[in-house]
């Protein structure tokens, strides 16, 4: 593979020099852009290589873990509940002026920090090369696990923000690294589709039940209480949701007692589950420790 091509020194100010320019147009690239345009900094560019904004959580995101909040993204923009993501993130980008400041469809494929300029210079796939004072990333997307001997493995590799909706999972064996949020969500998902699952983790976390909108609407009330009160409740509501959820998944008293024992240890790690997490003891499942 031949090396990418130099940036030259910049030698002119044509396109004019960005005040900022931000890699990704999802919820924190966007999200940035509207506190700059709040301080009057207006001369900014968003570039993405998607065809919409959003994020990549919102494109190629595993099943069950596209619709991770469920709430809304900005605490100055709720989102209706009945909105989906996606047409949310639209909303924001036009109520507050992002879409003319866009560039979609619009990979990076370098940037270098010219010193005696000051400027970041910034080559886009298509050759063009843009000036910035700042320069913001906001991509969001987790590189590959870097694993020894991953690149033999001669089957296919996943990843719940990268996935491939085309490849078919039923009747193989498959198995999930890490217990993260996506893992809560993409696990009862994929389990009843594959010949067997064996998920490796480090340290269980607690799992929640999905929240009704009443409990949900509690919890947003509990905003207005003091900080220690609040947080005493948050964490033994959270507490006893997932102990009863853990109960009623699991039938086999001995695995709960460890399992509880295990997550007490995490008791600030704590996943909803969109589908409920899938059991222990169902058929082709299995757990291993990292």
């Amino acid at each position: 593979m031949s090396p990418a091509p130099t940036l030259a020194p910049v030698v002119s100010l044509s396109p004019p020099v960005l005040d900022a320019l931000i890699v990704g147009a999802g919820f924190s690239g966007m999200g940035m852009a509207i506190q700059l345009l709040r301080l009057g900094i207006r001369n900014i560019l968003m570039v993405d290589k998607a065809t919409e904004p959003g994020g990549a959580g919102l494109r190629r995101a595993a099943p069950g873990t596209a619709a991770d909040s469920r709430t809304g993204a900005y605490s100055f923009e709720p989102r209706p509940p009945e909105q989906a993501l996606q047409d949310y993130a639209r909303h924001v980008a036009g109520h507050y002026g992002l879409r003319e400041r866009m560039r979609l469809q619009t990979p990076v494929t370098q940037a270098r920090f010219g010193e005696s300029e000051e400027v970041w210079q910034v080559r886009l796939a298509s050759g063009e090369i843009r000036c910035t004072r700042l320069l913001i990333l906001a991509t969001g997307d987790l590189p590959p696990p870097a694993l020894p001997g991953l690149a033999d493995f001669a089957g296919k590799i996943l990843q719940a923000g990268d996935w491939d909706h085309d490849y078919p999972l039923e009747g193989r064996q498959a198995v999930v690294l890490g217990d993260s949020a996506d893992a809560v969500r993409l696990i009862p998902v994929i389990a009843p589709r594959v010949r067997h699952l064996t998920v490796f983790q480090h340290t269980p976390p607690w799992v929640m039940p999905p929240l009704s909108p009443a409990v949900r609407a509690a919890f947003r009330h509990w905003a207005d209480a003091p900080d220690t009160l609040r947080q005493a409740l948050h964490h033994r509501t959270l507490e006893a949701l997932c102990r009863l959820h853990l109960r009623a998944h699991m039938r086999q008293v001995a695995v709960v007692a460890g399992a509880r024992r295990r997550a007490a240890q995490a008791a600030t790690r704590v996943s909803p589950s969109a589908a409920g997490f899938s059991p222990p003891h169902q058929t082709g499942f299995q757990t291993g420790s990292t």
